[in-house]
């Protein structure tokens, strides 16, 4: 069975734009995509909020190249009203878009959680890892 991975904004952005130490790390889990040795998930909100954040660094035609391949090697799962209001209720995360992220986790049937960001998810209830914890786990 393949691992579904969730991943936060930031590793995405880590790894579109070699922004961080960790990017070379998102760039083989993106990978491990690709292969289909993970299953890799994203929220509607996070492909929203990368047309804001790469704005600068890529051309309208770019962006939607990467937006399309986005969504071809990952699922994509839906920010609702349901989404929101477990976020606001249930989550003892401090972060509202954390617990948004994590809330799509969940409702996605996510394994894990990959982020930059671990401080953020200490509450959780799936394994929230760092790029580099990932690729070591699953030998990337």
């Amino acid at each position: 069975m393949v691992n579904k991975i969730y991943l936060d904004t930031n590793a995405i952005m880590d790894a579109v734009l070699s922004r961080t130490d960790s990017h070379e790390n998102c760039k083989q889990i993106m990978h491990s995509f690709y292969n289909h040795t993970l299953r890799g998930i994203v929220s509607t909100q996070t492909l929203v909020d990368l047309s804001y954040l790469l704005r600068k660094d890529y051309a309208v035609d770019e962006f939607r190249n990467l937006v399309i391949e986005l969504c071809t090697i990952l699922m994509i799962t839906d920010v609702n009203r349901e989404i929101i209001l477990r976020a606001v209720r249930n989550y003892d995360i401090n972060d509202f878009e954390d617990a948004v992220q994590y809330a799509c986790a969940l409702h996605a049937g996510a394994d894990m959680l990959i982020t930059s960001n671990v401080r953020d998810f200490r509450t959780c209830k799936i394994p929230v890892l760092t790029p580099a914890k990932a690729v070591a786990k699953f030998h990337l």
